[in-house]
């Protein structure tokens, strides 16, 4: 079985429309993995998917954590 770890894929977006004094905001936070992963598990891959904010704080930092994966993506 491949190992594969998926980082990133994911996004905030951020709006802010002024209007003379008022200013409104809103945000969204989307992910674009799923279909990817699915594929891949399909064919038999064990997938370890970190969206950007948890790659941010866990991506594997050496040589031999990387190791475990078989494909970083």
């Amino acid at each position: 079985m491949t190992n594969v770890l998926l980082a990133g894929e994911s996004w905030t977006t951020v709006q802010f429309e002024i209007k003379g004094r008022n200013v409104m905001h809103d945000s969204e936070y989307g992910e674009s993995a799923d279909e990817f992963i699915e594929t891949l598990e399909s064919v038999g891959a064990s997938v370890t998917y970190q969206p950007c904010h948890v790659a941010a704080k866990s991506f594997p930092r050496t040589a031999e954590e990387l190791d475990e994966y078989d494909l970083v993506h």
